[in-house]
């Protein structure tokens, strides 16, 4: 093959492979309305009794406005417990992604209970999303320490403990926090797939795919982590030496992109569409490019993707075609 073009194509099929594994981890879902409405559906029963009832199960509903309005009336009183209304509020605001207010609901609570390790873990996961990953470190190893949790789990804590040592960054310790996370919990698939992320981005591509598929085989039929494993097989690898994990990455990103929800079937399709290309099948690469273009037409990650598909399949017909010139020496 001539020098240029072969430079051509091994330059553009690295540009594909690196960004298989996907967009750098943003804050972690904990932060979401959608995950601290979850954590209200499993407050520990008779936690929230007497006039926090009510606030409970607003915030278990999502009408988060309503549960700030209802805190002040929860104040007053023998029976109040300000600690307990200040979580409340604070869960509401975060939800609401008012991240300043929640963090000040949150030490209003430590000030009646300082060491609840379920308000630091809250207070560390507003801390972060308001941009202060230092003071969220701390609350979390104060959240640790004093050991005293009875509603979120170990596991989320030494997570949240890793996520944010791979923000300060500290490769080591986050990688050390989140094996503790998945030694209590193996099925933390969040811990997997970011201590995956770690391993590969240190160059130890094994351990990154030993992480994934020792999860897979806990929860075979896990979308998130077949997709994690899918795009783990073929960052980093070589098309001939690695042939075997491109084609199992092929394999997996077609059956995950088939069965995805709306939510996770637009990732899934470009990890489908850059196993292909890494697999050189680009026929089936443009049949599942076209495919997601009409899903999502306006996407501009699908939008590069196709243009990137467009390169790579010019520079294969010219290779094939002999229409290259060679280069001196060649």
């Amino acid at each position: 093959m001539p020098n240029l073009i072969r430079s051509a194509i091994s330059l553009l099929s690295l540009c594909l492979i690196l960004s298989a594994s996907g967009p750098a981890l943003a804050e972690p879902a904990s932060n979401s309305a959608a995950t601290v409405q979850a954590l209200a559906q499993r407050a520990p029963k008779g936690f929230f009794a007497g006039p926090l009832s009510e606030p409970l199960q607003l915030l278990q509903v999502g009408k988060y406005d309503a549960v700030i309005a209802a805190i002040p009336e929860t104040l007053k009183g023998r029976a109040a417990r300000p600690d307990k209304s200040y979580v409340l509020q604070g869960l509401a605001q975060q939800a609401l992604g008012q991240y300043k207010p929640a963090i000040l609901s949150y030490r209003l609570a430590l000030q009646t209970k300082p060491s609840n390790s379920d308000t630091l873990y809250f207070l560390a996961l507003a801390q972060q999303a308001d941009g202060s990953n230092e003071a969220a470190l701390q609350s979390v190893d104060e959240a640790l320490f004093f050991a005293k949790y009875t509603w979120v789990k170990l596991d989320e804590i030494l997570f949240e403990k890793g996520f944010l040592l791979s923000l300060v960054p500290n490769a080591p310790k986050a990688t050390e926090a989140l094996a503790q996370a998945i030694k209590l919990n193996p099925q933390n698939t969040s811990a997997r797939v970011l201590l995956s992320r770690l391993h590969s981005d240190s160059g130890n591509r094994a351990e990154a795919l030993r992480v994934l598929r020792e999860g897979t085989s806990l929860q075979p039929d896990h979308h998130e982590l077949r997709l994690a494993l899918a795009k783990a097989l073929v960052s980093g690898a070589d098309r001939k030496l690695n042939k075997s994990d491109i084609d199992e990455s092929v394999k997996i990103a077609g059956e995950v992109a088939a069965a995805s929800s709306d939510e996770k079937a637009k990732e899934a399709s470009v990890a489908y569409v850059r196993s292909l290309i890494a697999a050189g099948n680009l026929d089936t690469a443009d049949q599942a490019i076209q495919s997601a273009l009409k899903r999502f037409p306006a996407d501009a990650e699908v939008q590069t993707l196709s243009k990137q598909l467009s390169i790579e399949k010019e520079a294969q017909a010219a290779v094939l075609a002999g229409k290259s010139t060679p280069v001196a020496g060649s």
